[in-house]
Protein backbone atom coordinates (compact mmCIF):
# COMPACT_ATOMS: atom_id res chain seq x y z
CA UNK A 1 0.00 0.00 0.00
CA UNK A 2 1.39 3.38 -1.01
CA UNK A 3 1.70 6.13 1.53
CA UNK A 4 0.59 9.55 0.49
CA UNK A 5 2.94 12.42 1.05
CA UNK A 6 1.58 14.75 3.68
CA UNK A 7 1.10 18.30 2.47
CA UNK A 8 3.06 20.73 4.61
CA UNK A 9 0.84 23.40 6.14
CA UNK A 10 2.89 26.05 7.97
CA UNK A 11 -0.27 27.36 9.64
CA UNK A 12 -0.56 24.12 11.60
CA UNK A 13 2.94 24.20 12.99
CA UNK A 14 3.54 27.94 13.22
CA UNK A 15 6.88 27.54 11.41
CA UNK A 16 6.09 30.37 9.02
CA UNK A 17 6.20 32.79 11.94
CA UNK A 18 9.79 31.85 12.66
CA UNK A 19 11.03 31.78 9.08
CA UNK A 20 9.24 34.85 7.69
CA UNK A 21 10.31 37.26 10.39
CA UNK A 22 7.61 39.92 10.22
CA UNK A 23 4.60 37.82 9.19
CA UNK A 24 3.22 35.72 11.99
CA UNK A 25 0.78 32.89 11.37
CA UNK A 26 -1.32 31.71 14.26
CA UNK A 27 -1.91 27.98 14.54
CA UNK A 28 -5.41 26.83 13.68
CA UNK A 29 -7.94 27.23 16.41
CA UNK A 30 -5.83 29.75 18.32
CA UNK A 31 -7.25 33.04 17.06
CA UNK A 32 -8.36 34.91 13.97
CA UNK A 33 -6.34 33.85 10.93
CA UNK A 34 -7.24 36.95 8.93
CA UNK A 35 -6.08 39.43 11.55
CA UNK A 36 -2.76 40.00 9.78
CA UNK A 37 -4.52 40.66 6.48
CA UNK A 38 -6.94 43.10 8.11
CA UNK A 39 -4.16 45.01 9.89
CA UNK A 40 -2.00 45.10 6.75
CA UNK A 41 -4.84 46.40 4.59
CA UNK A 42 -5.76 49.00 7.22
CA UNK A 43 -2.17 50.24 7.36
CA UNK A 44 -1.99 50.34 3.55
CA UNK A 45 -5.30 52.23 3.33
CA UNK A 46 -4.26 54.81 5.91
CA UNK A 47 -0.87 55.25 4.26
CA UNK A 48 -2.46 55.93 0.87
CA UNK A 49 -5.04 58.34 2.31
CA UNK A 50 -2.42 60.28 4.29
CA UNK A 51 0.00 60.42 1.36
CA UNK A 52 -2.63 61.69 -1.08
CA UNK A 53 -3.99 64.28 1.34
CA UNK A 54 -0.46 65.49 2.19
CA UNK A 55 0.26 65.86 -1.53
CA UNK A 56 -2.91 67.85 -2.11
CA UNK A 57 -2.18 70.22 0.79
CA UNK A 58 1.44 70.67 -0.28
CA UNK A 59 0.36 71.49 -3.84
CA UNK A 60 -2.22 73.98 -2.50
CA UNK A 61 0.29 75.79 -0.29
CA UNK A 62 2.94 75.76 -3.02
CA UNK A 63 0.56 77.41 -5.48
CA UNK A 64 -0.44 79.94 -2.81
CA UNK A 65 3.21 80.79 -2.15
CA UNK A 66 3.95 81.15 -5.87
CA UNK A 67 0.95 83.40 -6.42
CA UNK A 68 1.95 85.58 -3.48
CA UNK A 69 5.58 85.81 -4.62
CA UNK A 70 4.99 86.30 -8.33
CA UNK A 71 1.64 88.04 -8.22
CA UNK A 72 0.82 91.67 -8.84
CA UNK A 73 3.18 93.85 -6.79
CA UNK A 74 0.97 96.95 -6.68
CA UNK A 75 -0.32 97.68 -3.24
CA UNK A 76 -3.43 99.76 -3.51
CA UNK A 77 -5.19 100.64 -0.29
CA UNK A 78 -8.47 98.89 0.19
CA UNK A 79 -11.54 101.14 -0.13
CA UNK A 80 -12.93 102.26 3.19
CA UNK A 81 -16.64 102.40 3.75
CA UNK A 82 -17.64 105.45 5.77
CA UNK A 83 -20.92 105.55 7.63
CA UNK A 84 -22.66 108.90 7.76
CA UNK A 85 -24.96 109.53 10.66
CA UNK A 86 -27.61 112.17 10.41
CA UNK A 87 -27.42 114.40 13.43
CA UNK A 88 -30.37 116.16 14.99
CA UNK A 89 -33.05 113.58 14.26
Amino acid sequence: MKRRARIFDPAETGELAESAGCFAVTPRGKGPRNLNAIVASLILFLTVILSVSAGVFMAYWTMNALLMALGDQRQEPAPVLVEHHASGD
